[in-house]
């Protein structure tokens, strides 16, 4: 995984997993930055400082192959700078929001350089949740 930050086309905090990862269909894998709250650490698989962003950064997520690595998804559009933040405005804004993919979108945008508009792949978290961290962890990350 690789974050390309304020409109970079070169990546910058690269994550990289054990060459035996595997992330089942329909699992998660919940990456938390180092800063978090000890409660919000508590559901991580990995603490990384990969997840240090402002909401204006891309992310490319790959399959690395014997052939190259394989873009499997993306947020963003690397190499833009969409000044603030992705999306404008509303719950699916990508400054100071939590976005969750829509359970229609079955496979991960392929193309890191197209445009990028969340509302077509997200829903963001209701506001309501910013000031019940509690409710808001279990929501998100329920075991």
């Amino acid at each position: 995984m690789e974050l390309f930050a304020n409109g970079s086309t070169n990546p910058t905090n690269p994550l990289t997993w054990d060459t035996e990862t595997i992330l089942a269909a329909g699992d998660t894998y919940v990456i938390v930055n180092n800063n978090a709250s000890d409660e919000l650490k508590a559901y991580a698989d990995l603490l990384h400082g990969i997840t240090n962003f402002n909401g204006d950064d891309a992310f490319v997520l790959y399959r690395i192959t014997p052939e190259g690595n394989v873009v499997q998804d993306s947020f963003g559009q690397r190499g833009v700078d969409p000044g603030a933040g992705w999306g404008g405005s509303g719950d699916t804004y990508t400054v100071d929001h939590t976005l969750v993919r829509k359970s229609t979108v079955c496979q991960g945008d392929t193309d890191p350089d197209d445009a990028f508009e969340p509302a077509l792949e997200y829903v963001g978290i209701p506001e309501r949740y910013l000031y019940q961290p509690r409710q808001s962890y279990n929501e998100l990350f329920r075991s």
